[in-house]
C-alpha cells in the first residue's frame, strides 16, 4: 500500500513539473516512420520498378491536362494522371527522368498520391529544377570597367538532354530520399501543381546509403596519389546551378580574392546569402590528365553564423562518393580560409578521378545535423499555434489581465500540451547545443519560450497578462527556424590538388592589405559606383533614370534596359536611346529637383514622394 502511494506521488509531481509519458526528446512520428522503413529495406532486395512513357511503354489509365508525346507523357499546370503500379512490397525511393518545358522560369512543383492518399506531407510538395548558366555572349563591363551582372538562361534540352533527380523533401528537414510503402498493386497519382513538364520514366528503387569513406578508400587502395594539382577554377564560373538567383557577386575585401580590379567593382565570388535554400546547387565541370587521388580544397568564406556552421553535401557526376560527403561542415571563421573538404578531425579526403574523363562537381546546400532538429520544431511551432487559436476563441486578442478566464476547466487538454511543448523545446535546445558544440543567443528563444509554458501551466492566471508577449515568442521561435534553416557560405576557387601539396595562401600580407585598403580609400572620391549604364552600343539620344533601389534590383532594370528597352527603341520611336542609370539615396531626390538637377525618370520613389 506504501509503495503504491509513493508511486502516486512521485506521478503527480511529474505531472506538476511538466514531464509526459511521451517518448523521450518526443520523437518526431514521421521520423521515427522513416527509421522504421529505411531498417525494413535493408533487410529485403528489392527489384527496381520502372515505369517507361516511350513508345510501347506504359499509358496512363486517367490523363486530365496531360497527353502522350513521343517517348514520353506532358502534363500541363495543374494537369494530372493515374496509373497502375504494380511491385514486390516493400519500401522504395522515387527517381523521375523529366524535362521542364521552356513556358516557365519556375520549378516544378508534383504532388503524388498512393491509392488517391498521399504517403507522406513531403509527397504533396516535389520539387523538381531547372537548370540555369550564365547568359554565353552577354556583356560583362559597363562603360566603367565595372563587371555587370550576367543575365541568366536556362539551358536548352538540346544541350542538357533529359533531367534525372531523386525525390526528396522539398523543404531539407529529412535528409536522404523520400520513401513509399509499395504494395503489389495500387493506383499512383500524380499532379502538377506548378509549371509544366515531361516526364520520360519513372523508377522505384530500392533506398541504399553511401559507403562509409573508409570503404570507399580501401576500394582506390591501389591507386596512387596524384602529384600535378590542377588550376584553380573560378568558382563564380559554374557550369550550371538549379537557381537562378545564384549570380556571380562582388568581394573586395582583400586583393587575394580573384579575380581582382582593383579600385574597380569585380564579380568574383558566388554563393553568400543567396546560396542558403535546401537543394540549391552549384556544379563545376573538371578533367584531369593524371589518374588518381586528389583533395579538392576551396577558398571560402563563413562569417555569417558565429557558433553555428554552414553544410553542403558533394556529389561527383550526380552521385555521393561516399556517407561523409552529405554533411560536410564549414565553420565560423571571420576573414577567408584555404580548407581541403576532409572530416571534423581536419584530415582531408582522397576522391578519385580518371584521365581523360570528364567530370561534374557540384555542392549542394543541406541542412546536415540539423535536419530533423528543425523538423522538430516546425512540429512545436504548429502545436503552438493551435494552442494561441484556442486560447484566443476564449479571451479574445487582447484579454484582460484582472478577470479569470477558468481556463483549465474550460480547455484541460490545451494546458496539458504547454507541459509537453514546454518538455519539447527543452529537448530540442540541449540536442542543438549537442550538435553545434556552442550555446549563444541563438537558444535564447526556445529557452525562453519552454520557461512561458512552463509559467503557463502552473498558474493559468498569467496568460492573460502575457498574451501578447506569448504571440511574439511564438513569431521569434518561427524566425529562429528561418535563420537556422539558412546558413551561407562564399565560394572564391575550387581546385582539385595533388595530396601533400602546398595549399594556396587565403589571403595577402598586411601591408599588401593596407596599401589595397589606401587605394579603395582614395579610389572612392573619384570612381562613381552608383551608375550603371548601357551605353556600349552608338546612341541617339541619352536619357537620365534615378532607382532608390540596391545594386542587385538597379542591375536587374539595367539587364532588362540593354535587352529590351535600347534595342527596341529604334523601331518605336525612331531612334536609339540610351540609358543612364543611376543609384541615388531617397533623401537626395527631393532637393535635387528643387535645384533643376533632376532625372529625367524616378523608379523606386515612395508613394508620397509625387505629391511632394
Amino acid at each position: 500500500m506504501r509503495l503504491r502511494r509513493i508511486t502516486a506521488v512521485v506521478c503527480t509531481l511529474a505531472l506538476c513539473l511538466g514531464f509526459s509519458v511521451r517518448p523521450v526528446c518526443a520523437v518526431n512520428p514521421d521520423e521515427t516512420q522513416k527509421n522504421a522503413e529505411q531498417a525494413a529495406a535493408a533487410v529485403q532486395k528489392l527489384t527496381p520498378v520502372d515505369v517507361s512513357f516511350s513508345d510501347g511503354g506504359a499509358v496512363p489509365e486517367e490523363m486530365t491536362g496531360a497527353q502522350m508525346d513521343g517517348e514520353s507523357v506532358r502534363i500541363d499546370e495543374e494537369g494530372h494522371l493515374t496509373l497502375t503500379l504494380e511491385a514486390a512490397p516493400g519500401v522504395y525511393a522515387l527517381q523521375i527522368e523529366y524535362d521542364p518545358l521552356p513556358n516557365s522560369t519556375q520549378n516544378i512543383q508534383l504532388a503524388l498520391t498512393l491509392d488517391g492518399e498521399a504517403p507522406s506531407h513531403a509527397a504533396e510538395n516535389i520539387l523538381l529544377r531547372r537548370r540555369w548558366r550564365d547568359k554565353a555572349g552577354a556583356q560583362r563591363e559597363d562603360s566603367r570597367g565595372n563587371d555587370i551582372r550576367l543575365p541568366q538562361e536556362e539551358i536548352p534540352f538540346a544541350e542538357r538532354g533529359w533531367l534525372t533527380a531523386m525525390v526528396t523533401d522539398s523543404t531539407g528537414y529529412e535528409n536522404g530520399p523520400l520513401l513509399f510503402t509499395l504494395k503489389e498493386s495500387q493506383t499512383l497519382g500524380i499532379t502538377v501543381i506548378q509549371s509544366a513538364l515531361r516526364i520520360r520514366r519513372l523508377r522505384f528503387v530500392q533506398p541504399e546509403q553511401p559507403v562509409p569513406y573508409e570503404q570507399y578508400a580501401a576500394a582506390h587502395a591501389d591507386a596512387a596519389d596524384a602529384v600535378v594539382s590542377l588550376e584553380p577554377v573560378e568558382a563564380e564560373l559554374a557550369a550550371w546551378k538549379n537557381d537562378p538567383t545564384l549570380f556571380a557577386i562582388s568581394d573586395r575585401s582583400t586583393p587575394a580574392t580573384t579575380p581582382s580590379k582593383g579600385t574597380k567593382i569585380s564579380l568574383n565570388i558566388i554563393g553568400g546569402e543567396k546560396w542558403t535554400v535546401a537543394g540549391s546547387t552549384l556544379a563545376w565541370d573538371m578533367q584531369v590528365e593524371e589518374s588518381g587521388m586528389y583533395e579538392i580544397r576551396l577558398r571560402c568564406r563563413q562569417n555569417y553564423s558565429q557558433g553555428f556552421y554552414a553544410t553542403r553535401s558533394l556529389q561527383i557526376n550526380g552521385e555521393t562518393p561516399f556517407m561523409e560527403a552529405e554533411n560536410l561542415r564549414f565553420v565560423y571563421k571571420r576573414g577567408w580560409q584555404v580548407l581541403a573538404l576532409g572530416d571534423r578531425d581536419g584530415t582531408p579526403y582522397k576522391f578519385y578521378f580518371e584521365a581523360g574523363q570528364s567530370y561534374t562537381v557540384s555542392l549542394t546546400v543541406s541542412l546536415g545535423d540539423f535536419a530533423a532538429l528543425l523538423g522538430r520544431t516546425t512540429d512545436c511551432i504548429q502545436k503552438l499555434n493551435e494552442i494561441y487559436r484556442q486560447l484566443l476563441m476564449i479571451m479574445s486578442a487582447s484579454p484582460d489581465g484582472y478577470r479569470d478566464y477558468n481556463l483549465d476547466e474550460l480547455i484541460p487538454d490545451t494546458i496539458g500540451e504547454m507541459r509537453l511543448q514546454a518538455a519539447e523545446l527543452d529537448g530540442i535546445a540541449d540536442q542543438v547545443l549537442t550538435v553545434s558544440g556552442a550555446a549563444g543567443s541563438d537558444l535564447e528563444c526556445l529557452r525562453k519560450l519552454a520557461i512561458q509554458l512552463r509559467t503557463f501551466a502552473g498558474d493559468t492566471g498569467k496568460i492573460a497578462s502575457n498574451f501578447s508577449l506569448f504571440k511574439d515568442n511564438i513569431a521569434a521561435l518561427n524566425d529562429w527556424v528561418a535563420d537556422a534553416a539558412a546558413r551561407p557560405l562564399d565560394l572564391d576557387t575550387i581546385q582539385l590538388a595533388a595530396p601533400g601539396s602546398a595549399f594556396l595562401p587565403a589571403d595577402t600580407g598586411f601591408f599588401n592589405r593596407l596599401w589595397y585598403g589606401i587605394k579603395l580609400f582614395f579610389a572612392s572620391f573619384f570612381e562613381d559606383y552608383t551608375s550603371l549604364d548601357a551605353l556600349s552600343d552608338e546612341t541617339d539620344e541619352v536619357i537620365t533614370v534615378w532607382s532608390v533601389s540596391g545594386r542587385d534590383q538597379a542591375s536587374i532594370y539595367n539587364d532588362m534596359i540593354r535587352s529590351f528597352y535600347q534595342p527596341l527603341s529604334k523601331q518605336s520611336y525612331g531612334k536609339t536611346v540610351g540609358v543612364q542609370l543611376q543609384i541615388v539615396a531617397a533623401d537626395t531626390i527631393l532637393p535635387s529637383l528643387a535645384t533643376g538637377n533632376g532625372p529625367d525618370v524616378l523608379m523606386g520613389a515612395g508613394v508620397g514622394q509625387p505629391v511632394d
